[in-house]
């Protein structure tokens, strides 16, 4: 199996974990674990609040390494219905997939190796612009993953199915968020990704 020595994250505010103290949000708990395997380890964060597949396209600068472990997690932004869109998304499904897929392919050399995180049910159950729920919306877009995912060669990691197991308040932060990762959502989250992608670290 190829090993691998770089990883570098990129998504929304679901990654960026802002709410949470640096040293509970869970890209900063897997890097303390590989650094345990391999001081030399290295990963880089690409979060912006509020992004969508189209803004990644258009603000993130990343110039692609080899041998380096890539993790998207995007959609929330681009799934949800203010009603100032008159019952549209920010980002259209077909839209979604087109800048996802453009997103990885641009990002990811030939002997690098990309995920692609499918989030979580969230705790908030206010109607939005659509007269639906966020979580209701946001379906689409996850079952819309595994046709990225073929395109661009790329695992999905379930975090979608293994937090289903628990209530969306117990890893949600608390009213009025109601979307990001409490610090029990980010242990958990660390838990399953680590699980993944351990194996193809030095």
């Amino acid at each position: 199996m190829k090993k691998y020595n770089n990883l570098a994250v990129f998504g929304d505010s679901l990654v960026a974990c802002e709410n949470l103290q640096k040293n509970k949000r869970w890209t900063e708990l897997i890097k303390k674990k590989l650094k345990k395997k391999n001081k030399k380890f290295k990963i880089k964060t690409y979060a912006f609040n509020g992004i969508t597949t189209l803004d990644a396209l258009k603000i993130m600068k990343y110039k692609p390494k080899d041998n380096t472990i890539l993790i998207f997690l995007l959609g929330a932004n681009d799934s949800t219905y203010y009603k100032s869109l008159n019952g549209k998304p920010r980002v259209s499904l077909e839209n979604f997939k087109k800048n996802y897929t453009k997103l990885v392919k641009k990002f990811k050399k030939r002997n690098c190796k990309s995920f692609l995180i499918n989030g979580h049910k969230f705790s908030r159950k206010r109607l939005e612009g659509n007269k639906k729920t966020h979580n209701k919306s946001y379906l689409n877009y996850k079952f819309k993953l595994r046709q990225i995912a073929s395109k661009t060669k790329s695992e999905i990691i379930d975090t979608y199915t293994k937090l289903g197991k628990f209530s969306a308040k117990s890893y949600c932060l608390r009213s009025p968020d109601e979307i990001h990762q409490n610090i029990f959502g980010s242990k958990i989250y660390f838990k399953i990704i680590y699980k993944k992608i351990e194996r193809y670290f030095v």
